[in-house]
């Protein structure tokens, strides 16, 4: 003793429910995946931004060796013997490697700098 037509009826609503439920799927996915898209987009460009900050503040930081004044007169003539082999230098690989030397130089003494001001004095 099955009634038909609300058998028949209640399959025609599961029918358009599961087509509903499928389309908003589909939108839900594709909603996700342009999100997750822009998102990649905002990274790399904050990335970038990141990167072309750090280039500008190295950039400054050796932009004019002039304007950094050094105190000792030994430190002084050091600093212009190797200034001028610079200047002298005509091979790229040479320099490439000397300015990588020095900027290591320059972050290691960061961190020293930075580890050596947190430690505790002794009592």
């Amino acid at each position: 003793m099955t009634n038909e037509p609300l058998l028949n009826s209640l399959q025609g609503i599961m029918v358009t429910i599961d087509s509903y439920s499928v389309k908003k799927k589909t939108v839900d996915e594709n909603y996700i995946d342009n999100i997750e898209e822009l998102l990649t987009r905002i990274e790399d460009k904050v990335d970038l931004l990141i990167t072309q900050l750090k280039i500008e503040s190295y950039k400054k930081m050796i932009e004019n060796p002039d304007d950094i004044k050094l105190d000792s007169p030994a430190k002084m003539f050091e600093y212009e013997k190797m200034a001028r082999s610079v200047d002298q230098c005509e091979s790229v690989e040479e320099l490439q490697m000397t300015l990588k030397s020095v900027l290591k130089t320059f972050m290691r003494y960061q961190e020293t700098t930075a580890k050596s001001l947190t430690m505790p004095l002794p009592r």
